[in-house]
């Protein structure tokens, strides 16, 4: 593989994490300006109505890029309804992958949070080698320990996401506020990632970035659309009223969200779910800086020092 195929395999989960790290951070921003911009004395911007029209938004962008786009004369497949049997589980998935985050981190500790799916590098690595039919390398295994290990440095145990258990009162209707509830959270978390990566793959690979982002919105809208209204009925429907819900949207649906989904595409055909998954080991850091430029947080040591873990890891599991 020559520098360039290994910096481009390397460089796009880099990207994709760098806009995974991004796009919340525009919704909590969104979610504070909201506070001062009531409808009917209400906050119009949370989780819930931003993951709708933030999809709504990339839906709609998607598809004008694809309309745009000269294609060339011999590309006679394109967007097709047959591809829906394939991409169901991977966009499922991926969007009750949302839901369970936003529940976990209003009522978990981020670090839990961040170790669970820090995990899923070790479960990617295992199930690789078990279908390769060999024993992972000692020095892979090193790798995904320092990866996990960096998970636990990023996030002090004691903080976790207060702004998000003011966007969340969907949590208890759907998953009892627990010990067993709790756990059995973490655990779809993690089974919901790694379900997540390893069945879109297949799917980026064969389908072009932008026609496989046109299903993921399209199906995410959906089921954030029966999110919403099995959450707050159609009163959410005043949010519509606010200037300020179109402007965000446009900026976080628009702009960072389609860009994520795009890059997030290409990250899965290119570099593949292990790359990918070891590379969110890097959250924290970036989360950490868009927070310091966007939200005025403080930015502490411990973020650097996790992602100096995570990146040995990296480099561990990738000569291992």
């Amino acid at each position: 593989m020559s520098t360039n195929q290994q910096l481009s395999r390397l460089g796009w989960p880099l990207a994709n994490c760098a806009l995974e790290a991004l796009q919340p951070l525009v919704l909590v921003l969104a979610f504070q300006l909201g506070t001062g911009h009531l409808v009917r004395g209400h906050n119009p911007i949370n989780f819930c109505n931003g993951l709708l029209f933030g999809n709504a938004f990339s839906l709609v962008t998607l598809l004008v890029l694809r309309w745009l786009r000269p294609r060339p004369s011999n590309d006679r497949r394109g967007w097709q309804w047959g591809d829906l049997r394939r991409v169901l589980l991977p966009v499922g998935s991926n969007a009750l992958l949302e839901v369970a985050l936003v529940i976990a981190l209003s009522r978990i500790a981020a670090v839990q949070v961040a170790v669970v799916l820090a995990l899923g590098v070790v479960v990617l690595l295992v199930l690789g080698c078990i279908r390769e039919q060999r024993w992972p390398m000692p020095l892979a295994l090193l790798g995904a320990a320092l990866v996990v290990g960096a998970a636990q440095l990023s996030i002090p145990p004691q903080q976790g996401i207060a702004m998000m258990t003011t966007m969340s009162p969907m949590g208890e209707a759907l998953v009892a506020n627990t010990v067993t509830g709790n756990g059995l959270l973490l655990l779809g978390v993690l089974v919901l990632s790694t379900v997540t990566l390893i069945s879109s793959e297949p799917v980026a690979r064969d389908l072009d970035a932008v026609d496989y982002g046109i299903w993921q919105c399209l199906l995410q809208t959906i089921i954030f659309l029966i999110w919403a209204i099995t959450t707050y009925g159609f009163s959410h429907l005043y949010d519509l009223q606010s200037p300020l819900l179109w402007q965000m949207m446009l900026l976080y649906g628009a702009g960072v969200s389609t860009l994520y989904t795009l890059c997030e595409n290409v990250a899965l055909a290119r570099s593949g779910p292990l790359l990918l998954s070891l590379f969110e080991g890097l959250l924290p850091l970036f989360s950490g800086l868009f927070a310091l430029g966007l939200l005025g947080e403080a930015f502490s040591t411990n973020l650097l020092l996790s992602a100096l873990v995570t990146a040995i890891g990296i480099a561990c599991i990738e000569l291992g």
